[in-house]
């Protein structure tokens, strides 16, 4: 059965108290209620409220608690082996220890469809400022383990990140400046994430996107890769 748990890096970072909540196929409306009503009496004033039976939360319950569907997520998946690719010259490793004004603003955009970004209780401060931290974990390697750029005429053009957990790759961020979409460099860095992934042995490569996003869902379904999973995602403003 579900449980609330405290979120402690979001709570600190967005200056609330945020708890967490997962919602499975035996849990019924009224013990979800009993939750939420629980995380109300203790303070929480945001509640992220992740839907792992693949239904909708009941009207009645998003109605009673301020809370709205604010993302489906889709894990895409794609197998991938040591076969030859071309290594692109336009691609390299992101060594610097500042980040570019041209990462930061491919960040925000790869975050349009973001659920910080839908729920208008974040702002848009906090929304640049958690794609901030993002990219600066990212480009320590905090949270990533490799991060590569694009580059054309001294211009950085798309980046993406990596991370490898448990013997799987996974895709953090990853974005084409608009200017230069439809000259394939998102199809070139994923290539480039292979290579990197298939050096290490890792066979698997995971990229969570929104479904409202179709542009995207459409990019990874034409490089190979099938959805995996989705999940429901809902926001309750307790507050």
């Amino acid at each position: 059965m579900s449980d609330l748990s405290f979120l402690e890096w979001d709570s600190s970072f967005f200056s609330e108290k945020i708890g967490k909540i997962t919602c499975y196929e035996t849990d019924t409306e009224d013990y979800l209620t009993q939750l939420l009503q629980k995380a109300k009496q203790e303070g929480y004033q945001l509640i992220y409220l992740f839907d792992a039976s693949k239904t909708k939360i009941n009207d009645s319950v998003c109605s009673n608690f301020n809370g709205k569907l604010v993302d489906t997520k889709i894990i895409f998946k794609k197998s991938i082996t040591q076969k030859k690719r071309i290594v692109d010259s336009h691609i390299q490793s992101y060594l610097a220890n500042d980040i570019s004004k041209e990462i930061n603003e491919l960040a925000y955009l790869s975050g349009t469809y973001s659920r910080f970004k839908i729920d208008e209780n974040f702002t848009s401060k906090n929304f640049i400022d958690l794609y901030d931290e993002w990219v600066r974990k990212s480009i320590t390697r905090e949270i990533a383990d490799e991060v590569f750029v694009y580059i054309e005429q001294s211009k950085i053009l798309g980046f993406v990140t990596v991370s490898v957990k448990n013997n799987i790759g996974s895709i953090g961020l990853i974005a084409v400046n608009p200017k230069h979409q439809g000259k394939k460099i998102g199809s070139h860095l994923l290539n480039q994430v292979e290579l990197f992934l298939t050096s290490k042995n890792i066979t698997e490569l995971q990229v969570p996107t929104q479904k409202a996003n179709q542009l995207a869902c459409d990019f990874y379904i034409r490089n190979g890769f099938e959805k995996k999973s989705n999940q429901n995602i809902y926001h309750f403003n307790l507050m």
